[in-house]
C-alpha cells in the first residue's frame, strides 16, 4: 500500500510524467478499440500468397463491402478459372483496370481499355506452357471487371477474362511493413503498461 501511495504521489507531483501518461493510455485504448470493435467490423486481414504480385506486400486491410471505383480489390476464383495457377479458396489480389460501360479493345495480343493501352498478354508462362489469351471487343458487361497487374509474369484477365462482381471479396489496402512495426510497438507497449499498472497497483484492475 505505501508504494501503491508512493507511485500515486511521483505522478501527481509530476506533471508532465501525467501528461505523457495520459496521452499513452488514450493511444493505446483506442489502438484496442480499434483493433477489436472499430477494425473487425469494417475490414478483415488478407494475405496475398500470389507467386507474382500486384503490389510489393503480403498483407492486406480488406473491406467487407466492395466498391468497384477503388483501385485495388481482391477476389475469390470459381469453377477452376485460375487453374492451375491458383485454387478456388485462394484469395487474389488485382488492381481493377476496366469496368461495365468502359470499351475493351483486343488487338492481336494487346489491350485497350477506352483506347488506353493497358498490356500485353504473353504467348508462354515463366515454365514454358502455352497460354490461352481472352479476346474481347466490345463494352464491358454490367457486373463483369477487367482485372490486371503490371507484372509481365502476372495470371489475369488477359487470358482469364472478367471477373464478375459477387465474386469480390472487398478493396484491397496494402500493410506495410513500416506500420506493421508501428502497430506491434504500441500493442507491446500497451500490455506493458497494462502489467505495470496492475503490478503496482495504481488502479483497481
Amino acid at each position: 500500500m505505501h508504494n501503491s501511495n508512493k507511485i500515486l504521489n511521483y505522478i501527481i507531483s509530476n506533471k508532465k510524467f501525467l501528461i505523457k501518461f495520459f496521452i499513452t493510455i488514450t493511444i493505446t485504448g483506442i489502438l484496442f478499440l480499434s483493433f477489436f470493435k472499430i477494425i473487425p467490423k469494417y475490414f478483415i486481414i488478407g494475405i496475398d500468397e500470389q507467386q507474382v504480385k500486384c503490389y510489393p506486400a503480403t498483407f492486406y486491410l480488406i473491406t467487407k463491402s466492395f466498391n468497384p471505383q477503388k483501385q485495388f480489390a481482391c477476389f475469390y476464383p470459381i469453377n477452376n478459372q485460375l487453374m492451375p495457377y491458383y485454387n478456388d479458396h485462394q484469395l487474389i489480389f488485382k488492381e481493377i483496370m476496366g469496368r461495365p460501360g468502359d470499351f475493351l479493345k483486343v488487338i492481336n495480343d494487346e489491350y485497350f481499355i477506352n483506347n488506353n493501352f493497358v498490356g500485353k498478354a504473353k504467348n508462354k508462362d515463366r515454365h514454358g506452357n502455352i497460354l490461352t489469351h481472352f479476346k474481347f471487343n466490345g463494352l464491358i458487361p454490367n457486373d463483369l471487371y477487367f482485372v490486371m497487374t503490371s507484372e509481365d509474369h502476372a495470371f489475369d484477365s488477359r487470358y482469364y477474362g472478367f471477373i464478375k462482381k459477387d465474386q469480390f471479396l472487398g478493396n484491397a489496402y496494402p500493410i506495410k511493413n513500416k506500420f506493421l512495426i508501428i502497430i506491434s510497438l504500441f500493442f507491446i507497449l500497451s500490455i506493458l503498461i497494462y502489467y505495470n499498472i496492475k503490478k503496482n497497483g495504481i488502479f483497481k484492475i
